[in-house]
C-alpha cells in the first residue's frame, strides 16, 4: 500500500468536502460563529473543517453538519439517506 498517495487523496479529499460546506454556510448567509448553535460544532475546528485541515472527521460530524445547515439528503458512498426527518420547517 502507498500511505504517502493515501495521505494526498486524503488531503484532497477533506479540502474538497470542506470547500463545499463553506459554499453552503455562506449561501445560507451563515457565518462560523452561528455553527455552534446549528451544529454543536466549535467555530474555530468548524474552520478547520472547511479548511480541510480536520483529518479526523466523523460521519456523526457530517450529518451534523448537514442537519444543521438543513440539507434534504446526506450522501455516503453513493447512498442517499434523507434527512427530512430532522429539518425543522
Amino acid at each position: 500500500m502507498n500511505s504517502g498517495k493515501i495521505d494526498i487523496t486524503l488531503k484532497e479529499i477533506l479540502l474538497s468536502i470542506g470547500r463545499k460546506i463553506k459554499e453552503e454556510r455562506e449561501k445560507q448567509g451563515y457565518i462560523l460563529e452561528d455553527m455552534d448553535a446549528l451544529c454543536d460544532i466549535d467555530p474555530s475546528a468548524f474552520s478547520k473543517i472547511e479548511r480541510g485541515v480536520y483529518d479526523n472527521i466523523t460521519l456523526k460530524t457530517l450529518v451534523r453538519i448537514s442537519i444543521g445547515l438543513q440539507l434534504k439528503t446526506f450522501d455516503v458512498f453513493g447512498i442517499t439517506f434523507s434527512l427530512d426527518d430532522f429539518i425543522e420547517d
